[in-house]
């Protein structure tokens, strides 16, 4: 009789950050992978840049959209009047 396990480890993660960068982490600092392990990887990668662009553009975007709605308000009254 045997008792099996099967243990998943994580070789490297892909997270976008608050700044609009992609990070990486791996479990070492020289960490080698199979080509199949490099071809996820680098598919996470891409994925992870593309989320990151997307993200940026629509920050930008609404930050013009804000500016353009309240950055000139020419209907407040002036100081004074």
């Amino acid at each position: 009789m045997s008792i099996e396990a099967e243990i998943t480890v994580t070789l490297a993660s892909v997270e976008v950050t608050d700044d609009y960068q992609v990070e990486l982490r791996t479990r070492r600092k020289g960490t080698s992978f199979t080509p199949d392990e490099a071809v996820q990887l680098a598919d996470e990668l891409v994925r992870a840049a593309t989320a990151a662009t997307v993200a940026l553009q629509e920050d930008m975007l609404e930050r013009a959209r804000h500016t353009m709605t309240h950055g000139f308000d020419i209907d407040a009254p002036r100081a004074g009047a």
